[in-house]
């Protein structure tokens, strides 16, 4: 069995994967493996990025951390009160207020004769 299987691997060398080997072994000798200095970087970790990336994000960050809406306006209770009494104090028809009111019935009954299976509310 050992045999055989060594005779496949003798095959297979022999098919083209010898090719893909010696073309593996001249890339590692063109770009310094062997001598201790490679040029390129083999590895799956990413290269750290520089000082300055670092700075900028944590800039950009804060800076949408210090975003703040606009405060609220102060109410004070006794002026809501107030502004409450003086609406229910006024008349609600008034004689600057009936002409509107009397337009707005107008057009009202305009539209229901127009179209008399549509009730306005």
């Amino acid at each position: 069995m050992n045999d055989i299987q060594h005779l496949l691997y003798r095959e297979a060398a022999a098919d083209g994967e010898g090719t893909g080997l010696t073309a593996l072994k001249t890339e590692i000798e063109e770009n310094g493996v062997l001598q201790g200095t490679p040029s390129k970087a083999y590895s799956s970790v990413p290269v750290p990025k520089d000082i300055s990336y670092f700075r900028s994000e944590r800039e950009l960050v804060l800076k949408q951390e210090l975003q703040v809406a606009a405060a609220r306006p102060v109410l004070v209770q006794a002026d809501v009160m107030q502004r409450e009494l003086e609406s229910c104090l006024t008349r609600e028809y008034s004689p600057e207020s009936l002409p509107l009111l009397l337009h707005q019935v107008t057009y009202r009954t305009a539209l229901l004769i127009r179209s008399p299976t549509t009730i306005f509310l």
